[in-house]
């Protein structure tokens, strides 16, 4: 949000990147009004290559808070370091199931938008 003027150079910033699809189309709109995108920051990133080789394309710098790598460890840790019971199995469980889903998204490079 707000004025961008020709030159202007601009760092976009995302609560989450998962595709990068919200920060191409903001990038897309300040292409249009004469700006340039340095990169772009986050609080958290899932990593997923599809959003990686749009920014990396580009030359953007991205940086996050967090990642999903990052958050991963955290849960897995807290939960071992815990003890082992109940409550902490099925926080293990959940973050077994994240993993997993998380190596099921394609890893695919879409088509770069003409930015």
């Amino acid at each position: 949000d707000g004025v961008i003027n020709p030159g202007d150079q601009v760092i976009i910033v995302e609560d989450v990147i998962t595709t990068g699809a919200n920060a191409l189309a903001c990038a897309q709109q300040v292409k249009e009004e004469g700006g340039k995108v340095l990169g772009v920051m986050s609080i958290f990133n899932y990593g997923l290559e599809v959003a990686d080789c749009q920014f990396s394309e580009r030359g953007w710098r991205v940086d996050s808070l967090l990642n999903f790598e990052q958050l991963i460890k955290f849960l897995q840790k807290g939960a071992e370091d815990a003890g082992k019971n109940e409550d902490n199995a099925g926080v293990l469980v959940w973050v077994k199931s994240l993993q997993d889903w998380h190596a099921r998204i394609p890893t695919y490079h879409q088509k770069p938008l003409g930015i």
